[in-house]
């Protein structure tokens, strides 16, 4: 538009000039002419002026057609310029526009949109008719389906139906079909809309109400199934009323229904034998007879709620309440309420026990619980007691060869450099004696150095150790690392054995646990494994392995030695039991193991054992605890 615009102004700029200047020359000539024909020859200069006169207005008439011209052709350049817009917003439409041949049905001209969509290149569909991509369609059928276009019955066609791409697919589409006969040669356009969504859409429609119409025939005739159930369900009710009534008075229990202001409907065989009254005698009457004051009170207040809101739910699990009987004597009872609704009327349903006896049993029983627990508290506290201490008797034990060791190496280095010093003072020392006394010095504070690192290792694992089996702190640790740790602390009564022990795992495995249960679960692992497994000098391996998934790590503990039987291992985790009882075994050991898993760390433990083919005890913990120890409480 802005260079038509220009080219516009350029060409009126140019025929104006042309104008006023033809114009002007035609003036002065003229004026010219005039003046020497006034002089001389009149009838000359006359027709000079009508010759000029002439050639003027030729010029007036040449300018007019230029700029006539110019409008013209600016007026086609416009037009242009619209049909080219026009063709590139219909080229770049995504809905599918072909334009085909009115005789041979050939293709035309297509716009990108369709050619996406429909796979093939425009040279590709220069060499197909509209009835090619069309499946459904012949040309027989094409033609006669066009008929109505061409003989002008209709100005356009509306119809589904199916396209089929270059890879072979077919999709739904809805058609628009227009016939230009005049243009040259005829021709015809068609806008196509793809409808797959559509008619999934509908299918889906389709399918749902389908679908819907089988439910509502199975549900009539599941409801007409249920008329005939109900019919069938109230002939049994009638004939089990009676059963019923006699269930009831033959219950241990007592039975009492009520009505809405508390007055006794129903009273069973138990209940007067429970209360003291006879039917005849609590029938009629209010059910505050058979309770104490306060509690008959807050019954009556339930009530008269109940009857001003109509709101109030009975049905409440069993619960612990007062009773009295008809002497005045109270019990302790268990009652249970429910309520039905009959005819507009709410009717109460109490079950009522007499718990007087199991109440004291229970107490009983929770007295002798408690003494159990704290017994068995005791035992699980010096089992850990005695671990400890014959920890660290062997840490002593095993601490005192290195300090001897480093104790005997300095002494001889003193007594050395006492002497070298002598020897110096008195004028006696020789390079010889200098050299052997700092090849001496090396060797003794080598030997010294070991030892004390070999001592200080030992002392820092006991430490560690010993704190976390004497606290129940929770802390992050290296698992291998820390187990690491707790087998140097038992080296004292592994290193008398022929045993072989090895870790086997990522090195980098943290977990959140606590510690001390920790060490003393692995304690109790390796010692069963040296008192059970292995007779004195019998060679053998342990192994212990662990790995991790996302939440939990999976510890596998296992020996070669002499494995269990099915009845032992089925038993190994239980309370006291022991195959040593005669050798001091307290049976404890595997039991606080199991309870320290399952309830302190949250994991679980497996063990699998035959004869000959030694023990596998796999335990699984979480990676990160989120709660605190439970009490080990009753065995598992």
């Amino acid at each position: 538009m802005v260079r038509d615009h220009g080219r516009k102004k350029k060409n009126d700029s140019i025929t104006g000039v042309i104008a006023m200047l033809v114009v002007s020359l035609a003036i002065v000539f003229l004026f010219s002419l005039y003046l020497a024909a006034w002089r001389s020859h009149a009838i000359f200069a006359s027709v000079l002026i009508v010759i000029i006169l002439c050639v003027f207005v030729f010029a007036y008439a040449l300018v007019r057609g230029l700029r006539l011209l110019n409008d013209k052709r600016r007026t086609e350049t416009q037009a242009v310029g619209v049909t080219a817009r026009l063709g590139r917003i219909l080229d770049d439409s995504w809905n599918e526009i072909y334009v085909f041949h009115g005789d041979s049905y050939l293709f035309l001209q297509v716009n990108r949109g369709a050619l996406a969509n429909i796979g093939y290149s425009m040279e590709d569909m220069e060499r197909l008719t509209a009835y090619d991509i069309k499946p459904d369609f012949s040309r027989e059928s094409f033609i006669e389906t066009v008929r109505p276009l061409r003989n002008g019955a209709e100005s356009f066609l509306i119809f589904e139906s199916r396209h089929q791409r270059k890879d072979g697919t077919i999709y739904p589409v809805e058609v628009r079909l227009q016939y230009l006969p005049d243009e040259d040669p005829p021709i015809f356009v068609a806008v196509i809309n793809d409808i797959t969504k559509q008619k999934e859409s509908a299918q889906k429609i389709i399918e749902l109400s389908e679908s819907l119409e089988r439910r509502v025939e199975e549900r009539t005739a599941q409801l007409q199934k249920e008329a005939a159930h109900r019919l069938q369900v109230q002939e049994r009710l009638r004939e089990s009323e009676s059963k019923t009534r006699q269930i009831v008075n033959s219950a241990m229990d007592g039975f009492v229904t009520i009505n809405e202001i508390g007055t006794i409907l129903s009273f069973n065989v138990a209940a007067e034998k429970l209360f003291g009254y006879s039917a005849n005698e609590a029938i009629g009457k209010s059910v505050a007879i058979l309770m104490p004051p306060e509690p008959a009170a807050k019954c009556k207040s339930y009530l008269e709620h109940h009857l001003e809101t109509g709101h109030g739910n009975a049905n409440v699990a069993s619960r612990e309440v007062i009773a009295k009987r008809k002497d005045g004597r109270t019990f302790l009872a268990e009652l249970s309420v429910s309520d039905f609704q009959h005819n507009d009327t709410v009717t109460f349903v109490g079950i009522i026990r007499d718990i007087t006896a199991r109440k004291e049993d229970e107490y009983k029983l929770k007295g002798a619980l408690q003494d159990l627990r704290n017994t068995q508290a005791e035992l699980v506290q010096a089992e850990k007691m005695a671990s400890l201490g014959g920890l660290v008797a062997g840490i002593a034990h095993e601490i005192n060869t290195p300090l001897g060791i480093g104790v005997t190496a300095a002494s001889h280095l003193d007594e050395q450099a006492r002497e070298t010093v002598r020897k110096f003072a008195v004028g006696e020392l020789k390079k010889s004696d200098f050299q052997a006394f700092i090849d001496m010095a090396v060797h003794s504070t080598a030997i010294i150095n070991a030892n004390l690192r070999r001592a200080s290792s030992l002392i820092r694992s006991f430490k560690q150790v010993a704190v976390d089996q004497s606290s129940e702190e929770k802390r992050t640790i290296r698992l291998l690392d820390y187990i690491d740790e707790i087998l140097l602390s038992l080296q004292p009564q592994i290193k008398r054995t022929a045993l072989e022990i090895t870790l086997e795992g990522a090195r980098d495995i943290e977990i959140e646990t606590y510690p001390g249960v920790l060490s003393q679960i692995v304690t109790n692992l390796v010692m069963n494994s040296l008192l059970h497994a292995y007779d004195e000098g019998d060679e053998g391996h342990i192994e212990i392995s662990a790995t991790m998934d996302e939440k939990n790590v999976e510890i596998s503990y296992s020996d070669d030695g002499k494995g269990m039987s099915e009845e032992v291992r089925t038993q190994v985790f239980e309370p006291f039991f022991t195959t040593r009882r005669n050798s001091g075994g307290s049976g404890l050991g595997m039991h606080i193991l199991y309870n320290q898993i399952i309830r302190t760390l949250g994991g679980h433990v497996t063990c699998e054992s035959a004869p000959a083919q030694g023990t596998r005890v796999v335990i699984t913990i979480p990676r990160r605890l989120e709660c605190e120890p439970q009490d080990a409480g009753e065995p598992q």
